[in-house]
This record gives structure tokens, sequence and C-alpha cells, in this order.
């Protein structure tokens, strides 16, 4: 079968490369397909802004001449393309398949929402009198609209009302030969070693916790806790020189990391931190990739964390935004450090649903609309 994805550019084995989330699973969706055996190409997003025309012309080409659709565009490019195919497709009834990256076309809406309305609204108790009829319509166009959780999915159909809505969770593909999961070993002596892995960016909570653990430390007057940080940098130069200037304090930004690493790294990790201050976080693969390690993780409460962690058997769940429970959670886990190691069991077990083994026939079904 021939399929065309659109999204930001990431082709074959570029994958390793990748620090986003949203490229990490276009590449993810990209390889998979073609190891299964189907004729796969790439309309690439990345700058498209500056090339609109050349972009517009391949997607209009993929249309014409593919049997699948798969739109993977971010949560404001997705607005757009997601019309463009529909008029392409008005006369071709080609196959057409949204994969919302985060919570989708639903972030416009909710991009200067407080937590609670955002909660509300996830939770579709009260949707506020929003509207986005027009976006609805156009999603009810499509074949298959496919969040990647049981939340967004079930507040795209409600509010959209949208029958054409089905789950993918979000997965990863590991050789589960390779997936041991290893005891992380106390010492008096030394740290417990956190590990960030997201963008270096002060939405997704970094500084904070940065500044949380240092004054932990200092309070203590040692490390009781480093902090290893990996990914794209996209602080300002100040606040990127704040980071390179801890290095001596137990504190380490290393850069982009390999993927093939990953789990060696997550493995070697206490517990692993995401402290976001997005609301509308989506399923973050840095969160379920700890999970399949066996690693523990303490992250904020976004929309949808609870979803993913069971606070207190495979993580913990600080109050997003409040530095003040961050500390009180940080310093409970060390004092309870050897019932925070018990959950690494636990946290295997959680992330054995995200493996693509578990999933295969569910995303096959959904873009291919055969098993």
């Amino acid at each position: 079968m021939k399929i065309t994805i659109i999204g930001n550019g990431s082709k074959s084995g570029e994958i390793n490369q990748l620090a986003d989330g949203g490229r990490i699973k276009v590449a993810l969706y990209f390889d998979i397909l073609k190891k299964e055996g189907h004729d796969v190409s790439l309309v690439d997003l990345d700058g498209w802004s500056k090339r609109p025309l050349s972009v517009i012309r391949k997607i209009k080409k993929g249309v014409n001449s593919d049997d699948v659709i798969l739109i993977m565009g971010g949560p404001s490019g997705s607005r757009v393309l997601i019309p463009l195919v529909n008029h392409f497709n008005k006369k071709k009834n080609k196959r057409t398949v949204f994969c919302p990256l985060g919570i989708g076309t639903l972030d416009k809406l909710l991009k200067n929402k407080n937590e609670q309305e955002v909660n509300d609204f996830i939770y579709h108790h009260n949707f506020q009198k929003i509207v986005d009829n027009k976006m609805g319509k156009q999603l009810r166009k499509l074949s298959l609209v496919i969040p990647q959780n049981e939340i967004l999915t079930n507040v795209y159909r409600k509010f959209y009302n949208l029958d054409n809505c089905s789950l993918v969770p979000n997965f990863r593909v590991i050789d589960e030969n390779r997936i041991h999961i290893k005891p992380y070993e106390l010492k008096d002596d030394e740290p417990l070693r956190l590990l960030f892995l997201s963008r270096v960016k002060e939405d997704k909570g970094i500084l904070d916790l940065v500044e949380t653990i240092e004054e932990i430390n200092k309070e203590k007057n040692k490390a009781i806790f480093s902090l290893d940080i990996y990914g794209e940098m996209q602080l300002s130069k100040e606040k990127e020189e704040y980071i390179y200037s801890l290095k001596n304090n137990h504190i380490n930004y290393y850069g982009i990391i390999d993927r093939e690493k990953v789990f060696e790294v997550l493995q070697k990790s206490f517990m692993f931190a995401l402290p976001t201050k997005y609301y509308g976080e989506g399923t973050p693969g840095s969160l379920i990739e700890s999970l399949i390690a066996g690693v523990p993780v303490l992250v904020s409460s976004f929309s949808q964390a609870g979803l993913l962690i069971k606070d207190e058997v495979d993580g913990i769940i600080f109050e997003l935004g409040n530095k003040r429970d961050l500390k009180e959670k940080l310093i409970n886990i060390y004092l309870n450090r050897k019932n925070v190691l018990k959950m690494r069991e636990n946290a295997a077990k959680s992330g054995k649903k995200f493996l693509y083994s578990e999933n295969r026939n569910v995303f096959l079904k959904a873009i291919l609309d055969q098993t």
C-alpha cells in the first residue's frame, strides 16, 4: 500500500538523531510502516512557511497517487493541513487519518486557559462555551482521528461530535529481549540520580527542577540529588549559561541523546523527572520509555498525568507549577528512597502496554483499515 505522511522532517533511519517528540513519532510511524512492507513517502513540513507552494504541490500529489494520507502536523499546522487534505481529497475518496501530536487541534483553544479550565475541558465536564465548529466539520470529513490516550479520544469525540475517532496509544518499538530491569544500588555517599529527558525549555519545568534541587542540596549541606539533563537546548542564552554553571554541583547538561542509548541512560537513573508546566501535555514519549525501562517517574499534575501514572505506585505526582510541592515530594522521595526503589517493578509492568507488540494490530487497523 502507498502511504503519504505529512509531518516534520524525519525520514527512515534518522530517528536516533532526533530530540523533539513530534519528530520522533513521525519517524517511528515512517519506519514501522516501511518495515511492514508498505511504500511510504514523507511530505516534510520543516520550514514549510518558506516554501508553501512546494509543500502544497507535494500534498496534492500524495492525495492523487497514494492510498493513505497520514496527517501528523503540529498543533498549529494541523489546523491548516486538515482542510487542505480534505480539499484535494474531495473527489478522490482516499483514506485520510489524523494523528494529533500533543493535544492537536485543541491546543489553540486551550493555550491561554488556566489549569482548572484545561482540566474541566479535557475531562469534558465543562467546555466553557468554547466552540470550534469549522474544525469539527473538517475532522468529520476524515476517515479517522487517532488520539494517543483514552482522555483525548473521549474529548475529541464529545467536543467535535466525532464518530470517526479511535484510540491508538503512544508506543515504542523495542527489542523486548533487550529490556532487562536493572536494580539501582543505593549508596549513602552518592546522590540519587534524577534524569530529565525532554526539550530543555521553561514550559517543561526544567528551571523549577534545577532550582529546587539546588535549594535542597544546599539546605542538606550535601548533594542528595544529582540531575542529568538531555534534550535540545531551548532556553535563553542567560538561562542556558546558568545551567552550564552548575556543572560542578551535580547538575549536568549532556545535549541531545542518541536514541540508541536512551534505555541505557534511563536504567542508570533512580527516577525520571518531567516537571512540565504545560497543562495540555499529551502522552510524553520519554515518560513511557521510562516506564518500559522500569524507572519510576516524578511528574507534574498535567491534565493527563493521572491516566499515565499511578501516584505512589509507579511514580510520584506533584502539583503542576508548585515549587513548594515539588520540593516536598523530592524530600519525601529521599526519605523514602527504598520504597521508591520498589516501584521499579510496577513501572515495568505499566510500561508493557506501551510496546508496539501490544499495539500492532490496533495501529495497522487504524492506518490501513486492515489487520
